[in-house]
């Protein structure tokens, strides 16, 4: 029969009416069971179900807890969006929160004033930014909108999250176009796609006047995007082999009628400093960051 106090497949965790002599064992297998648990809440794909009852099991699971901490800490530590690994780059960054960055792209922009927005933490979608880091993308976003209305243009801040199981550090981002009818040309592609996959459950959802990260479910890959602050439209992916990674920047470029939306070459090192200095100039004067203590220029 089954051990008192033992985790198994069927039941609930049931310790046995806790003897002196047994209180310090318990504790220790109390904390070792929420930091299991606290683990899968993490990852999301590690089931607290299929750890056996015998020890050398138990054992195994610990290590495989080791192991993805460890794996994790890898990652940002060759990351290029967390500031602290060893392939940042700095030189890219333009203003900095407190735990919200805007950067220019490495390679690939879409057109003069296309940046993105990066949390400092490694996070794998917006679904997974705290409170704080919330505000800080709507403040970055309120700025770039100013900046972009003041040359006349329009923002699209776009999404992209895939892969879930790589861990990889989204980003926001952010381009101008001139097209103010930029949201219709979204809805109608987002349209197009879904009916081309023809699932028979809505795929494209809008988050307008509701907050992303109650929108999107757990563990989905999706693409997001919106023309203002007030949200947009989100497309959720099922068949990750037949979406094209591309969708967004392909619309945009179109918008902004260029074939620029596939090239990923980097800039040499003098004109990613003249980019830098004329973004600065341009998005200074709208930058909520200079509020911060030490945020002056």
């Amino acid at each position: 029969g089954r051990v008192p106090g033992q985790f198994d497949y069927m039941n609930k965790w049931q310790p046995e009416a806790a003897s002196d002599s047994r209180i310090g064992h318990e504790d220790r297998g109390r904390k070792r069971k929420k930091e299991i648990i606290d683990f899968k809440k993490e990852e999301g794909n590690y089931r607290v179900e299929d750890i056996a009852k015998d020890k050398a099991m138990e054992d195994k699971a610990a290590k495989l807890i080791d192991f993805k901490k460890m794996n994790a800490q890898r990652l940002k530590q060759e990351c290029w969006f967390c500031l602290d690994s060893i392939r940042a780059d700095k030189r890219l960054v333009a203003a900095m929160g407190n735990k919200v960055y805007l950067a220019l792209p490495a390679k690939g922009a879409l057109a003069e004033g296309h940046c993105l927005i990066v949390s400092m933490e490694h996070r794998s979608s917006v679904r997974d930014f705290d409170q704080e880091e919330m505000q800080e993308v709507r403040n970055f976003k309120k700025s770039l909108i100013r900046m972009y209305d003041a040359k006349g243009k329009y923002p699209v801040f776009m999404e992209s999250v895939l892969r879930l199981g790589k861990h990889r550090h989204t980003y926001i981002e952010c381009v101008p176009v001139e097209n103010e009818d930029a949201e219709i040309c979204f809805w109608n592609e987002l349209d197009k796609a879904e009916n081309e996959f023809k699932t028979s459950s809505k795929r494209v959802i809008s988050t307008k006047g509701k907050s992303l990260q109650s929108v999107i479910p757990e563990h989905f890959a999706y693409f997001h995007v919106e023309c203002g602050l007030d949200g947009g439209y989100l497309h959720l992916i099922e068949d990750e082999e037949r979406w094209n990674p591309n969708f967004g920047r392909e619309i945009v470029g179109g918008l902004l009628e260029s074939d620029n939306f596939g090239r990923m070459k980097r800039s040499n090192a003098n004109k990613e400093v003249l980019k830098m200095k004329d973004f600065l100039d341009a998005f200074q004067p709208h930058d909520w960051t200079v509020a911060l203590d030490g945020g002056a220029y």
